[in-house]
């Protein structure tokens, strides 16, 4: 099927608030997904575009604003939706960790991890739900768990962002376990790397 102009503007726009969340910043990843919304979906489809735009809307410290767009994600999946809503269920899962709704975020982690079955099939997704998991566990009450779990997510990060943001998560559960001079070891090396990565 041929992609029209609009699409492929679309596309662009979207690929590039991806590049800007990582590089420049969520606030301005929120500008060009905002405008990439008013031309159309992502190729993945229009729930995943609203999941990407809470992301960002999230790491601009938008949380209302974020927790609207994960809802209108999760309306517009469709009913037998499985692999395809794994992103969105992992984006609800962190959104639901930072409003210290710990037991919530845990279902939803759960239902990304069902639904993507394998890490394989979509990394990104099972890091950010493995992550999310790991703190909500340390939260609980049980440190060393949270921090098997988000070192799970740290060492399978597909990306510099996705590694970057594993081990923040990886050092509040070190932190929360005592073991303070492993996690600010690993939140230094974080920063070099990122800046390697142009971070």
């Amino acid at each position: 099927t041929e992609v029209s102009a609009d699409e492929q503007r679309s596309h662009r726009m979207w690929q590039a608030a991806e590049l800007a969340a990582g590089a420049v910043g969520n606030a301005r990843a929120v500008e060009l997904a905002q405008g990439a919304v008013v031309l159309g979906p992502p190729p993945e489809g229009e729930s995943r575009g609203h999941e990407r735009l809470a992301r960002y809307l999230w790491g601009a410290g938008q949380i209302a604003a974020s927790r609207a767009e994960f809802e209108r994600a999760v309306a517009l999946l469709p009913a037998d939706a499985s692999v395809d809503a794994a992103p969105v269920y992992a984006g609800l899962g962190q959104a639901e960790l930072m409003s210290g709704h710990y037991e919530a975020a845990d279902g939803w982690c759960r239902r990304t991890l069902e639904a993507l079955g394998t890490p394989e099939v979509d990394v990104s997704s099972w890091v950010m739900a493995r992550r999310v998991q790991g703190v909500v566990r340390s939260c609980l009450g049980d440190p060393d768990g949270g921090v098997e779990l988000c070192r799970e997510a740290w060492q399978s990060a597909p990306t510099a962002l996705g590694r970057a943001l594993a081990t923040l998560y990886l050092c509040v559960a070190l932190l929360d376990a005592g073991r303070n001079e492993e996690a600010v070891n690993i939140a230094l090396d974080a920063v070099v790397e990122g800046q390697l990565a142009g971070m």
